[in-house]
């Protein structure tokens, strides 16, 4: 013998919840802490919610120097997660292991996108688009202490503004 369906919602069950809680459980409907108690603190947060933790900003963005490049500024933007990473370069010269940007000398001008770590203290970037292929994906690391950008080659670009 089959049982008979109930049809509608079950508007009993917050009555049967509450029967059966032990005698120390009070619900009132709608009931409205007193003002300045931990309960009305509560509900005020349950309200109204809000960011408890606020995502500091990248100290990644700004203009930098770099050594290997005398001359030549590198400047690093953040949007979101994307990167991104711009500068000039001079002719490279084999016998320093330089590229300086000096006056009367071609340079030229590059612009690469990475990603942003999702602390915002390290960078990814793929320089081999600037680089011929002679150097890939590099991750670079903000250094507070120095406050540079230092590269796994050991290259570090200091910040100047």
């Amino acid at each position: 013998m089959q049982r008979p369906r109930r049809e509608g919602p079950r508007t009993d069950l917050k009555q049967s919840i509450m029967v059966s809680a032990p005698p120390s459980v009070v619900w009132e409907y709608a009931a409205e802490p007193e003002e300045g108690t931990p309960e009305a603190e509560m509900m005020r947060v349950v309200r109204e919610p809000q960011e408890w933790v606020a995502a500091e900003p990248s100290p990644l963005p700004g203009t930098y120097t770099d050594p290997c490049h005398e001359g030549c500024f590198r400047s690093v933007t953040v949007e979101g997660s994307t990167v991104t990473v711009s500068g000039q370069d001079g002719e490279w010269d084999e016998a320093t292991q330089t590229g300086p940007c000096l006056p009367g000398r071609p340079c030229f001008s590059w612009r690469l996108e990475g990603s942003l770590s999702a602390d915002g203290l390290s960078l990814t970037c793929d320089f081999s688009e600037k680089t011929g292929g002679a150097v890939g994906e590099l991750v670079g690391t903000w250094d507070a202490a120095g406050k540079r950008i230092v590269w796994p080659d050991g290259n570090a670009w200091t910040r100047v503004g």
